[in-house]
């Protein structure tokens, strides 16, 4: 992906942020998210509102939604749904034994972790 369309990508999202902003999820997509990803309520709304504020975030094109909207509609997604099985699909490819409940918000991808390493403790 060429620079001008991760920016073009970010512009949208940053739109739909300003779109979503005082919109709290409804109960539709919060019961929704509970029955695709086994969240909790307040998991499930937490992680839809992470979502909506990540202008980072990946979105499918329309034209792709298009494509699987019919199919995923009837598995019980919406493009929001989708998009975020698409993160989590991902996230499991990478770290496949771990089970993604609470994606990071922006300020804490960003932070930064020092770890000392040392060897087995030393007993005198």
């Amino acid at each position: 992906m060429d620079m001008s369309e991760e920016l073009e990508r970010m512009a949208l999202n940053v739109g739909a942020l300003d779109q979503d902003q005082d919109e709290e999820p409804t109960a539709e997509m919060v019961t929704r998210w509970q029955r695709l990803f086994n969240y909790s309520f307040e998991e499930a709304t937490k992680i839809i509102k992470q979502q909506r504020e990540d202008y980072c975030r990946k979105s499918v094109s329309n034209e792709f939604w298009n494509l699987v909207r019919v199919e995923k509609e009837a598995q019980g997604y919406d493009r929001e749904a989708y998009e975020h099985e698409l993160k989590v699909g991902q996230m499991s490819k990478v770290f496949p034994n771990t089970k993604i409940v609470s994606p990071l918000t922006t300020a804490q991808a960003r932070l930064v972790y020092v770890i000392k390493l040392e060897g087995p403790p030393q007993y005198t």
